[in-house]
């Protein structure tokens, strides 16, 4: 087995220690080496080529009341939908917070919002994919709204009277944190030239005094020209200090050379990670952060200083969150999973996207496995992402459920829970497993063999609530599976986590059994427009083969998630 296709096994019993649980899927070297690409910060300079449409009320076209006017009918969507890039300052290249800036921009503004190209948001429902809930920051236009901005510019766009104005329109907060209590930027910045790919680590120093709680973290790029991609990693130990030298930088690929964890990552198009109130992301005192910058020269020497912003939860949180990189085999990795064999491979799998492809499919599957026996279960999904380079152009991604029949049910939650409640209140880790077996002991025989495996991890671990976390994780109603996310229009300009819309104790879960598919189609041709403009800036006219790797024209097929579980009691 090779580094690329090393998956880590987690156990629930290891959910006290964030290092373990962030295995949970993970690639390894792969996830450091290969230049995963999520979207955690902002970049608003393209778009997809198109977009589905939003499903929700129509806005009002203003009859009976003088007629659509800016403050009561325009500026609302405008702001929710636009305002986060279009203002003086934001990524965008023009504005458009005024009658008049949206006047004078009509023919360009009215063909991106018909094409579905403005406001950019990939994730889509389709025929083959309808997420289980709806997505948080949903800036798709309905066909009501599109029609609003429309008849209002035909109007000539009326101002109207400010104290008219429906509420308060959105601004550029979506693309900030709520507060930065650090913000690390390289010093001095680094200069890349040439036209080969590099990759370098920046050592950060947060300056810990006391262990913190991570509830945002967001990436402001130098130079986007070329920055290819950032990942951001925890070294929980410091080693990274004495690695960077005088500089605190030095060249990492295949990943950042030291005991770490990724807790997030940056690429053109997306929005920083904000978790909700209740969950957070450990770093420890003393911690370094490792900034893996994955640079793409345009021949000339170019700086860049990219910046990382963090901001703190200010206590515990119930709720523990990681990150999870899944995807990218060369092969199959056995037990059925791994790159699965496709058009052209002759039953043996290959990642080959021949020169003049159009339309061609790569799959790769991975089940959620156990550890020492002990089911993962309860892990709930927050976000989502895919992702892939310039030939990509669709991506879909979904779980086919196990229904676990061994794990928990309500008659054993029923029997065994209520004994255990009643006989064994207040006890924690090691002392509630002893009390469960001598208080309990009929009812715990009485369990399926995986669910006392599940709940003794989950109370040897003081991981709550345990009957959550070991409860059987059902199909989707009326679906054998679970779709988590399409992106039928790639770009690779436009890239975001997309986060669910719903309580923590609401999210789309995923344990032992399950399995994970990954479905990327490929255009390797010129009438790719992205890839057109790469093979272009490498100074190449026509494609060629396209296989699995780091570079730029290479390609991937990579799903990540940030998972969250139960936090476990101070020790």
């Amino acid at each position: 087995m090779t580094r690329m296709e090393r998956l880590d096994a987690v156990s629930l019993g290891s959910l006290g220690s964030l290092g373990s649980l962030g295995s949970l899927g993970s690639l390894g070297s792969l996830a450091l080496g290969l230049g995963l690409v999520v979207a955690l910060s902002a970049g608003c300079d393209s778009a997809p080529e198109s977009s589905g449409d939003k499903v929700d009320a129509a806005a009002s076209d203003g009859a009976g009341q003088g007629g659509l006017t800016w403050h009561r009918d325009i500026h609302p969507i405008v702001g929710r939908a636009c305002l986060g890039c279009h203002v003086e300052g934001g990524p965008g290249r023009f504005e458009l917070d005024s009658p008049k800036a949206m006047l004078d921009l009509k023919v360009v503004v009215l063909a991106a919002i018909d094409q579905g190209r403005m406001p950019p948001w990939g994730a889509v429902e389709t025929k083959d994919c309808t997420p289980p809930l709806p997505w948080l920051g949903d800036m798709r236009l309905s066909a009501g709204e599109r029609q609003s901005i429309r008849s209002w510019l035909e109007a000539g766009a009326p101002e109207g009277d400010p104290n008219d104005a429906a509420k308060a329109p959105a601004d550029a907060s979506q693309l900030k944190l709520a507060k930065v209590d650090r913000a690390l930027t390289p010093s001095p910045a680094y200069v890349t030239s040439g036209t080969h790919d590099q990759f370098i680590c920046f050592v950060l120093d947060p300056k810990l005094e006391a262990d913190v709680w991570l509830r945002g973290i967001h990436f402001r790029p130098g130079n986007p020209a070329v920055a290819h991609h950032a990942l951001l990693f925890a070294d929980q130990e410091g080693k990274s200090a004495a690695k960077g030298g005088a500089e605190q930088r030095y060249p990492c690929f295949g990943g950042p050379g030291v005991n770490a964890d990724l807790i997030a990552a940056w690429a053109p198009g997306g929005v920083p990670v904000k978790f909700p109130k209740d969950v957070g992301l450990p770093l420890k005192k003393g911690s370094r952060l490792v900034m893996q910058m994955h640079y793409h020269p345009i021949g000339v020497d170019a700086a860049d200083a990219t910046t990382v912003e963090l901001e703190f939860a200010p206590s515990r949180p119930a709720w523990t969150a990681t990150s999870d990189l899944i995807g990218n085999f060369l092969g199959p990795i056995g037990g059925g999973d791994g790159l699965l064999a496709g058009p052209g491979d002759d039953g043996k799998p290959a990642f080959v996207i021949p020169a003049g492809a159009k339309g061609h499919e790569e799959t790769m599957v991975w089940t959620v496995p156990s550890f020492s026996g002990a089911p993962i279960g309860g892990l709930r999904i927050y976000g989502v992402a895919s992702h892939m380079h310039y030939a990509g152009r669709d991506m879909r991604i979904w779980i086919d459920r196990d229904q676990k029949p061994g794990l928990c049910s309500g008659d054993t939650r029923a029997s065994l829970g209520a004994c255990v409640a009643k006989a064994c209140q207040g006890k924690l880790g090691q002392e509630l497993i002893g009390c469960s077996i001598a208080s309990c002991g009929k009812e715990v025989q009485a369990a399926p063999q995986a669910c006392a495996q599940c709940l003794a991890a989950a109370a040897s671990a003081g991981a709550e609530p345990m009957w959550d976390i070991c409860a059987p994780i059902p199909a989707s109603p009326g679906a054998p599976d679970t779709c988590l996310l399409h992106t039928p229009s790639w770009d690779f300009a436009w890239q975001r986590f997309y986060f669910y819309d719903a309580p923590v104790e609401q999210l789309p879960m995923v344990g032992t059994g399950d399995r994970l598919w990954m479905k990327c189609v490929y255009d390797n041709t010129l009438d790719n427009r992205g890839l057109a403009r790469a093979l272009s800036m490498q100074g190449k006219a026509t494609p060629g083969a396209i296989l699995l790797g780091e570079e730029t024209l290479d390609e991937m097929c990579l799903a990540a998630m940030y998972l969250l579980y139960p936090t476990p009691p101070e020790p």
